[in-house]
């Protein structure tokens, strides 16, 4: 092991921009598998809540147990030759290697193997994040380095996203997803090289405030699909803003005379709003409101972690500051998500503002107690006489790392044109009927754990549909791996989307067609027991001869004890149908043969593909769970019209559901 003895009287502070790069590159490397975190879990889930939530605090505690490891292994050793609880530049590279080494190597799994694998990556990459933002802040200006860095990292990583549609390369086996990969990874490493020399003394505060900064990250001020889905504007404008509203944070940050005491007040003041405000408005107020909670979550992480404290930690404090803020990642997103099977009994957008409140106060502690003597110390070292943190003074040589804001320009360049909308598409259907697939798509997320958009885009290509119908569709849930699906297969498939939330604005029901979409309606339904939140869409579809056909895509509630929650939720889905106009209607009912709800369908009329034109295979055929079957929950359903050629798909098994597939014409 090295024999490095830790200074505390000379930090060096040189390699700015290899240290912003490197933090910004790590940055966009942790969120990733942050949102990657969230499919990984379910495969936990499908064993109860509690099972999921127990993998999820296990995974994002650990990293109070390797930082110790990292640290141990670097080696790097105080003047009483104990081991340093303070990261060297050669900790950071050691932690990075090994980061790299195993994010690589996921990059090749599926199934159980990525589900340990890749929660031991998402626990070790949180770990090296951590590492990395100690080793910065803890020179002179490194509350600011830090800060910069980390918002760089978001607009990257936002751009990132953009570039790729939304759809992470950690779930592509293809080139284009290996050599992303490669690229952050190798990009990582070189950068970690050139400062593992480095060894610096001293420790942030209030390190700590990483960790509900990296949730509001994830969840919301690096998250295309989120803008998108929260705005209503295309997915390429909503990023496209959230990657400006980075560079904005960046640039304010390189001018640090401009953050008074008063406008830092202001921002820890407006960053709980604005996150309030994101959650409750519509339309472009949501992007107002982001571009505010980027720009304020940049100054407060700033100040959180401009507070230096002289002495190095001990080793097993570096362990437990890394555990919280792993912790501190995790709960807000896990109680956020676990709302929709236990409900919290308050909104659980609540437990998102509490974050950024928890931000914004670290923000708010401007003082500091004063070195020996008497006499606070400014940034350059000078005596303030007051013990307040005054703005950390960046060097004006600074100024050119402003040029670092362009990779995620770039990016986000290159996501207008892979967000792109859809070319129009016809007014009408050139055929007299119309080929139907319904699919339940659990938010992308496969049993195998994987989210393979591009498996699911061909299952329903090669069906040749003109209409689909999908529920359980994600628009930046973490738990979906942060992909807007709807937005990515209309693209991909060239159809028009429709789009109505249920448990939130990222999570809800769709209908993709290859022509227009017309009277589009959004139907509430009743909330009964819970616990989510459920809706229906429906919209018009005109075939050959100008002959209207009604389409709903519906999602009813699961438990099975919710039987009358159930028969409400028809009682109104029913109300909302026209009677004049013929009507098919997809959806997981979570309802099976005779049960008491499809008996109120079929009583009022509806007719079941399955049953009427799927033969006796048909009849029989089960839908859930996709690797196992067991029941039949999901149904094309219709009136005055006629079923021909239904099926259930047994493969590919993309989703926990299998899809249904038919063909409909409307009755003579």
């Amino acid at each position: 092991m090295s024999t490095d003895t830790v200074d505390l009287t000379s930090p060096p502070d040189r390699g700015v921009a290899t240290r912003l790069a490197l933090l910004a590159v790590v940055t966009t490397l942790v969120l990733e598998l942050i949102r990657s975190s969230g499919a990984l879990l379910d495969r936990a889930f499908a064993s109860g809540a509690l099972a999921a939530a127990s993998a999820a605090v296990l995974t994002y505690a650990a990293p109070a147990l390797l930082a110790v490891v990292v640290l141990v292994i670097a080696g790097t050793r105080t003047a009483a030759g104990r081991v340093s609880g303070f990261p060297s530049g050669r900790a950071v590279l050691i932690g990075t290697v090994a980061l790299g080494a195993l994010r690589l190597m996921v990059q090749a799994l599926d199934g159980g193997l990525r589900f340990g694998l890749g929660l031991a990556t998402v626990a070790l990459g949180v770990t090296v994040l951590t590492l990395t933002v100690a080793f910065v802040a803890a020179r002179p200006n490194g509350g600011h380095q830090a800060a910069l860095g980390l918002t760089l990292g978001l607009g990257t990583s936002t751009g990132l996203q953009l570039a790729l549609g939304t759809w992470d390369a950690y779930w592509r086996h293809s080139v284009l997803g290996w050599a992303v990969t490669v690229v952050l990874v190798v990009g990582a490493v070189l950068l970690a090289r050139l400062i593992r020399t480095e060894v610096v003394g001293g420790r942030p505060r209030r390190l700590w405030v990483l960790g509900p900064y990296l949730a509001l990250a994830a969840m919301i001020l690096a998250n295309p699909a989120f803008a998108a889905s929260q705005d209503g504007a295309r997915l390429a404008w909503a990023g496209g803003v959230l990657v400006i509203a980075a560079a904005v944070g960046f640039l304010l940050l390189l001018s640090p005379t401009r953050l008074t005491s008063g406008f830092r007040i202001a921002s820890a003041v407006l960053l709980p709003l604005a996150i309030v405000g994101a959650f409750w408005w519509h339309g472009p107020w949501v992007l107002v409101c982001l571009v505010v909670a980027q720009a304020t979550a940049a100054v407060a992480l700033a100040t959180a972690l401009g507070s230096r404290r002289s002495a190095p930690p001990t080793l097993s404090r570096t362990g437990v500051v890394s555990g919280v803020i792993g912790l501190g990642t995790i709960l807000p997103l896990l109680g956020y998500q676990l709302d929709y099977d236990v409900p919290l009994g308050f909104p659980n957008t609540w437990v998102v503002v509490a974050a950024a409140v928890t931000v914004a106060g670290a923000g708010l502690r401007l003082r500091t107690p004063a070195p020996p003597g008497g006499l606070a110390t400014g940034p350059a070292g000078a005596p303030s006489g007051s013990g307040t943190i005054r703005p950390e003074r960046v060097p004006v040589t600074i100024n050119p790392l402003r040029l670092l804001v362009l990779p995620s320009v770039a990016l986000a360049v290159v996501g207008l044109w892979a967000c792109a909308p859809t070319d129009a598409v016809p007014a009408t259907s050139t055929n007299a009927s119309l080929r139907l697939l319904d699919w339940n798509l659990h938010y992308g997320v496969s049993p195998a754990t994987s989210v393979d958009l591009e498996q699911i885009a061909r299952t329903i290509e090669a069906q040749h549909p003109d209409v689909v119908t999908l529920q359980e569709v994600s628009r930046g849930w973490v738990m979906g791996g942060g992909a807007d699906v709807g937005t990515w297969l209309s693209h991909r498939l060239g159809m028009q989307m429709v789009f109505v939330p249920a448990a939130d604005r990222q999570f809800g029901n769709v209908i993709l067609s290859r022509s227009r979409l017309s009277e589009v309606l959004t139907t509430a339904l009743p909330y009964g027991e819970g616990p989510q939140q459920r809706s229906a869409i429906s919209a018009t579809v005109t075939l050959a001869g100008d002959t209207p056909l009604r389409v709903t895509s519906v999602h009813l509630q699961h438990r099975s004890e919710n039987t009358a929650t159930r028969l409400s939720e028809i009682a109104a889905l029913l109300a909302a149908q026209p009677t004049a106009t013929p009507r098919v209607i997809g959806g997981d009912l979570n309802a099976e043969p005779g049960s008491v709800e499809i008996q109120t369908l079929t009583g009022a009329g509806w007719l079941s593909a399955l049953d009427v034109a799927g033969g006796a295979a048909g009849a029989r055929a089960l839908t859930s769970p996709s690797d196992v079957p067991v029941a039949r929950i999901d149904w094309v359903l219709g009136q005055q019209v006629t079923f021909t050629d239904a099926q259930v798909l047994t493969a590919p098994r993309s989703s926990d559901h299998l899809p249904v597939v038919t063909t409909v014409a409307v009755a003579p």
